[in-house]
């Protein structure tokens, strides 16, 4: 909404022939309507701000995101595209227009009112979502969001790239909105959840304090009283709003304790400046730092060279400014914090280097991660034995580099060998792989919040479709996958019952998956048959022995029959095998299960392997891996072969976390458990071993790589996911994620 005069605009979605349509309405500020203007096209509406000479409308439609000029009369005077690759989330008033203010590539972003890029503003973590962003007075920059349950707000000072960063800490909070106090402090509102009670709050924030550092070194002698002394200095973070002073105080003889004092201002990071000393006998050095900026300044080298190749100190460690945490709150509990850095030491003495010889050539290479994202991760390489030389690097696509260690972002996808080349011939290779992410984004009409979705290929032409049980509705909604990401919505099947699970597989061998769902507390199974045309056959309803079914999830998957576990009529655990035979499902006695179930070898027909109970339901290892002896029931969250020795490995929470336990006996750590997050093991690589699959909630995946190569990468979603699906039918496998509002995104990886 925005409000000038006397004029009330408000911009707003509404559902016309099943679809959003987003629309324009002007209100007197006695409640009297004035006129409405239809955004054509519009299915989502970010921001609207407005003045006397009339408003600006922030909307997305099937081209993309547009900002539309709108005069006093309702009519439309232009549009203008934002910026490819643009995730947009607010606009700002301006003498000129509108500041439009999105993220891209882990960054937020300010464009001028005519379309320039004015500040690209780094994340400190990608796997936050970003809910809004503010221009403060002073050209200050704000952005709100949260990552798992707490909130942050990060803000930018001018000329500052790091971000002073505070924690919104609750339940389960969600900041809504940022905004400048116009005294330097920033008006936060956001809600917190707890069970059922939601607490919407203010919270005040300062401008953060100014930060002060010094260093002062050890006294050293000059050399032959040489009146002549070089200073330098090696710096970095030197932007606005930081100073970096040095002090030179010199001693003319032993006895005299008032030095002589040379004062520097350091206004470049290689700073060389002579210094006529007169008589010098010993000279020590003074660093004065202050600074605005989070991170910034740093000293990494400060010298002073008396007369010509004298004897110099020790290289003092990194020097930086330091200040005090701040604490702030308003009717709540938040807290803001600049984190306190360590000031330095006095500098360390030299040391000596042992030569080795040139039998032992080989040379290992650290890399940061093993894989990552064309143009967006940074891979750093180092050597694993820093003894300095000259080292020269060959970083697979045609870039040379030197040093003991270097970065780089690889701007094309493919697998890249990496060598280095250092003193006495000795050498050193490794290899990366780089990918690009391919996204498709869609809306699937009539898609409603808590629904259960499953995948498969269910008209048997090779592409995955979908079919969405929802609970609100009282029916399966039947989208058809066209090949390229997205789906048209084919129909509905009502269904006077309530269903608790759906999977899909190909029970009766027509090369077409069949969906098959759950009754609650009944022992139902709904069959339902694929079809050329996509559209399911009306269910058949088949009576099994057991009640209140789970089915289990067999690893690597069967298409030959569905085992079941449920209840039996005495309310022991119990499984049952549903097949077909002679195309109607059948089902043999129940097998009675013992009261501790993990572990059970099972030996069903074509179906034989372990039993392991997980989180949320059951799994059926066939490989016979060691791993169901390493995890407690209850704790399994996926299986799949992450190692590629055949064998089933398992994604399993932890005491302090989620962590990959593989068939051989190692285990992995995969990060912290934040509720809400979905794991899946797949293999989206295409290298024929399964990776590890982190949605988070807060919309981001990360791909977790172990083999044959290790490490990981995070992909920014437009949306947190409700929903997560692995589609193998066609080639390259992917990933399809729904929000709660039926916003659909399909992923894949693409390596060259």
């Amino acid at each position: 909404m925005a409000v000038v005069g006397d004029s009330v605009l408000a911009a707003a979605l509404r559902w016309e022939d099943g679809r959003p349509q987003g629309v324009l309405l002007c209100y007197g500020n006695d409640g009297s309507f004035r006129w409405e203007l239809p955004l054509p096209g519009a299915e989502e509406v970010v921001a609207l701000v407005a003045d006397e000479e009339g408003a600006w409308v922030l909307w997305r439609g099937e081209e993309g995101w547009v900002v539309s000029r709108v005069g006093p009369d309702g009519h439309t005077e232009g549009d203008r595209s934002c910026p490819e690759g643009v995730h947009p989330l607010d606009l700002v008033p301006g003498e000129d227009g509108p500041f439009l203010l999105g993220t891209i590539n882990g960054r937020v972003v300010v464009f001028s009112p005519g379309g320039e890029p004015l500040r690209a503003l780094p994340l400190r973590d990608l796997e936050g979502t970003v809910r809004c962003a503010a221009l403060g007075p002073g050209g200050d920059v704000a952005a709100v969001g949260w990552r798992g349950d707490q909130g942050w707000l990060a803000l930018w000072r001018p000329g500052c790239e790091a971000a002073w960063e505070a924690t919104i800490s609750g339940h389960a909070v969600r900041p809504l909105a940022v905004i400048p106090t116009g005294e330097g402090g920033w008006l936060v509102l956001s809600t917190d959840r707890a069970d059922d009670a939601v607490t919407t709050r203010l919270s005040l924030w300062p401008t953060p304090p100014e930060r002060r550092g010094e260093y002062r070194s050890p006294a050293f002698p000059c050399r032959d009283g040489d009146g002549r002394l070089t200073l330098r200095v090696e710096a970095a973070g030197l932007s606005r709003g930081t100073a970096v002073r040095v002090v030179l105080e010199t001693y003319p003889n032993a006895k005299t304790s008032r030095p002589s004092v040379h004062e520097f201002e350091v206004g470049s990071e290689r700073f060389e400046v002579p210094v006529e000393v007169g008589s010098c006998a010993r000279f020590r050095m003074i660093v004065r730092m202050a600074a605005t900026c989070r991170g910034s300044p740093v000293v990494h080298r400060l010298e002073v060279v008396p007369g010509q190749g004298a004897a110099e100190p020790p290289a003092s460690r990194p020097a930086v400014a330091e200040g005090p945490s701040q604490e702030t709150s308003l009717g709540g509990r938040e807290v803001g914090q600049a984190p306190a850095e360590t000031p330095p030491g006095t500098g360390e003495g030299p040391t000596t280097a042992v030569p080795k010889s040139p039998a032992e050539a080989a040379v290992g290479i650290i890399a940061s991660t093993g894989v990552g994202l064309a143009g967006e991760t940074e891979f750093v390489f180092r050597i694993t034995e820093g003894e300095g030389g000259s080292w020269a690097w060959d970083l697979g696509d045609g870039t040379a580099a030197t040093g003991e260690s270097v970065r780089h972002v690889y701007a094309e996808p493919g697998s890249y060998i990496v060598s280095v080349r250092g003193p006495a011939g000795r050498e050193g290779h490794t290899r990366v792989r780089v990918y690009c992410v391919h996204d498709v984004r869609s809306t699937l009409p009539m898609y409603l919040p808590g629904a259960l979705p499953v995948s498969g290929d269910f008209d048997g032409d090779g592409h995955h479709d979908l079919a969405v049980w929802s609970d609100k509705g009282r029916s399966f909604f039947l989208y058809r996958g066209r090949g390229d990401g997205t789906f048209g919505y084919l129909a509905n099947r009502p269904l006077p019952v309530e269903v608790t699970w759906v999977t899909a597989m190909d029970m009766d061998g027509d090369g077409r998956d069949d969906l098959l769902a759950g009754e609650a507390g009944d022992p139902v199974v709904l069959w339902f048959r694929g079809s050329p045309s996509g559209l399911l056959d009306f269910p058949e309803f088949f009576t099994v022995e057991v009640s209140d079914t789970v089915p289990a999830r067999i690893y690597p998957a069967s298409e030959e029959e569905l085992i079941l576990v449920g209840l039996d009529r005495r309310g022991r655990r119990a499984l049952a095998r549903v097949r077909v035979e002679g195309g109607r499902l059948r089902s043999g006695p129940a097998i009675v299960l013992p009261e501790a179930p993990h572990g059970v070898r099972l030996t069903l027909g074509g179906i034989g392997g372990r039993l392991i109970e997980g989180r949320d339901t059951y799994w059926v290892d066939r490989t016979d891996s060691g791993v169901v002896a390493q995890v407690r029931a209850g704790t399994v969250l996926a299986l799949g072969d992450l190692d590629g020795d055949g064998l089933a490995d398992a994604i399993v929470q932890v005491e302090n976390g989620i962590a990959a336990c593989l068939s051989s006996g190692e285990a992995f750590p995969l990060g912290p458990a934040v509720p809400g997050d979905i794991w899946l093991v797949g293999d989206l690589a295409g290298l024929g071993v399964d990776q590890a699959i982190r949605i988070g909630r807060a919309g981001s995946v990360t791909l977790s790589f172990l083999e044959p190569v290790r490490g990981t990468c995070v992909i920014r979603l437009p949306f947190g996911p409700q929903a997560a699906l692995i589609s193998s039918a066609g080639a390259p496998a992917g990933l399809i994620l729904i929000s709660p509002l039926g916003k659909a995104v399909w992923l894949s990886l693409v390596s060259d």
